[in-house]
C-alpha cells in the first residue's frame, strides 16, 4: 500500500527557500574560519593555512672572552646562558670560527687590521629557523708597538747612581719582562726585574760613557 501525501509551497515560501539556498555556501565559508581565493572564472580555489612566526629576541646572556686578543692565537668566546627554544648562532668580523659557528661557546683566530668583532644572536629551533638581533662584542689587536718607557727627567746620568725607569703598558698584561743593559756591564738591577718599573745602579764609566736600557716583553 502507497501512502500519497500532497503539498503546496506558498508562493512566499519559495521565495526564503530560494534564497537560503543562495546565502549556505557563503555561510559555511564564513564559519570554517579558512581563507580562500577564486578564479576569474568563479571556481574556488583551495583554501591556505598560513602561520606567522615570531622572531627571536636578541640573546639575553652576555659574551665572555677577551676584548683585547693576540692575532693567529686561538680565543674562546661563550655565552653566558643560552634562551629557551633558541640555538646561538655566531658572527665574526676579522677572523675565521674554527669548527661549528652554532652552541654556547667558539674559538675564533682573528687575523689582518681589523676591525674585530664577536656576535652572537638567537635562532629559533622551528624549520623556518628565524635569527634575532646580534649581541656584539667589540674586539682589539694588541698593539706592542705603544708600549713606551718613561725614563727620569734628563737623559744624562751620574756614575755610581741610581735611577728607575716606567715602561706604559697601556693595558697589555705581558706574559713575561725581561730589562737588560747593552753593553752588560753598563749597569745593574736593583729591584723591579721582571715588573714595569725597574730601578737601576749605573757603574763607573770605563771606556764608552754610553749605553741603552732594554726592555723585552713576550706576549702571546
Amino acid at each position: 500500500m502507497i501512502y500519497k501525501t500532497r503539498f503546496k509551497i506558498l508562493p512566499e515560501c519559495s521565495v526564503l527557500l530560494f534564497l537560503w539556498m543562495l546565502l549556505m555556501p557563503a555561510l559555511v565559508w564564513a564559519q570554517s574560519g579558512l581563507e580562500s581565493t577564486s578564479k576569474p572564472s568563479g571556481c574556488v580555489a583551495d583554501a591556505k593555512i598560513v602561520k606567522a612566526v615570531k622572531v627571536p629576541d636578541a640573546p639575553t646572556g652576555s659574551i665572555t672572552g677577551p676584548d683585547k686578543v693576540c692575532q693567529l692565537i686561538p680565543q674562546t668566546y661563550s655565552l653566558s646562558s643560552i634562551d629557551s627554544g633558541t640555538i646561538p648562532v655566531w658572527e665574526v668580523t676579522g677572523g675565521t670560527i674554527q669548527g661549528s659557528n652554532t652552541g654556547q661557546s667558539i674559538t675564533v683566530i682573528f687575523t689582518g687590521a681589523g676591525p674585530f668583532s664577536v656576535s652572537v644572536r638567537n635562532r629559533s629551533l622551528d624549520p623556518i629557523g628565524c635569527l634575532s638581533p646580534p649581541v656584539t662584542l667589540p674586539v682589539e689587536a694588541f698593539n706592542m708597538g705603544s708600549i713606551t718607557v718613561t725614563p727620569p727627567s734628563g737623559g744624562l746620568y751620574c756614575p755610581s747612581s741610581s735611577q728607575t725607569f716606567t715602561a706604559n703598558l697601556n693595558g697589555i698584561v705581558p706574559d713575561s719582562m725581561e730589562w737588560a743593559f747593552s753593553p752588560s756591564n753598563f749597569g745593574s738591577f736593583v729591584s723591579g726585574q721582571g715588573t714595569s718599573s725597574v730601578t737601576v745602579n749605573f757603574n763607573e764609566i770605563s771606556t764608552n760613557p754610553n749605553g741603552v736600557l732594554q726592555l723585552k716583553i713576550v706576549k702571546c
